[in-house]
C-alpha cells in the first residue's frame, strides 16, 4: 500500500541496503533537502520501509528518483503514477519505462551514470600540497562551463 512518510530514521536504514544507488535519497535526507522531499513508501508487515519514490520539489521542474530492489516496487510505482505532477524529470531503471510510457510522453535526457569505487586502497593520493589546487571565486566561471557541458540544466 502506498504511504507517504517522513521518517528519516526508516528512510536512511532502507537507502543504505545499496548507498550508490540511493545516494541522491541519501543527501535528500539532509536538513537543507529534507523539506522539498515527497518520500512515497511501501512497508513491510513489520513497518521496514520495502521500496521508496522520492519526489524531489526544490527546483522549477520537480526530480521523480524511482529504483527500487525488490519486485515490490513495480506496484508501488503503478499506485505512484496517477499522483505525480504533469511535468517532471526522472530518474528510474530501464525496465520501467513503458509504465512511464502508459501515462506520460517523454524526451529521453540520455543514460544516467553512477561510479562507484571499489577499492580504495589502491589509488595513489598525492600528499605534495603542490598537487593540489584549492578552488575559489577565480575559478568559478569553469566550473560553470563545466557543469554546463556535463550537466545541462543542474542546480548545483
Amino acid at each position: 500500500m502506498l504511504i507517504f512518510t517522513t521518517d528519516k530514521p526508516r528512510l536512511k536504514r532502507h537507502f543504505e541496503k545499496d548507498k550508490v544507488l540511493f545516494s541522491y535519497h541519501l543527501g535528500d535526507l539532509d536538513d537543507f533537502y529534507f523539506p522539498n522531499c515527497q518520500w512515497a513508501v511501501d512497508y513491510t508487515d513489520s513497518a521496514k520501509i520495502e521500496e521508496a519514490i522520492l519526489i524531489y520539489t526544490g527546483c522549477d521542474t520537480p526530480t521523480v528518483l524511482a529504483f527500487g530492489l525488490s519486485d515490490r516496487f513495480q506496484k508501488l510505482l503503478e499506485q505512484m503514477l496517477p499522483l505525480l505532477p504533469s511535468k517532471f524529470y526522472c530518474h528510474f531503471f530501464n525496465q520501467h519505462r513503458s509504465l512511464f510510457h502508459q501515462m506520460y510522453s517523454g524526451t529521453d535526457l540520455g543514460t544516467h551514470q553512477k561510479m562507484k569505487l571499489e577499492q580504495f586502497a589502491k589509488l595513489e593520493i598525492s600528499t605534495h600540497k603542490d598537487n593540489i589546487i584549492q578552488l575559489g571565486n577565480s575559478h568559478l566561471n569553469e566550473l560553470f562551463a563545466l557543469y554546463s557541458k556535463a550537466y545541462p540544466g543542474n542546480y548545483f
